[in-house]
C-alpha cells in the first residue's frame, strides 16, 4: 500500500473520529516506519524457516 492510499483512508478516519491533522501526521509517520520494518523482519523469518 502506498502513502497516498494510506493518506486517503486516514482522511475519512480523521473526519469520522474528529482528530486533528497533527494526530493524522503521527499516524502516517508511525505507519511509514513500521511497515518497512515488518517487511524486513518477515523476510528474515522466511529465509530462516521458509
Amino acid at each position: 500500500m502506498n502513502r497516498e492510499g494510506v493518506f486517503n483512508g486516514l482522511q475519512s478516519a480523521l473526519s469520522a473520529l474528529g482528530t486533528s491533522t497533527k494526530d493524522l501526521q503521527w499516524i502516517i509517520a508511525v505507519y511509514m516506519l513500521a511497515a518497512p520494518a515488518l517487511i524486513v523482519v518477515t523476510g528474515i523469518v522466511a529465509d530462516r524457516f521458509g
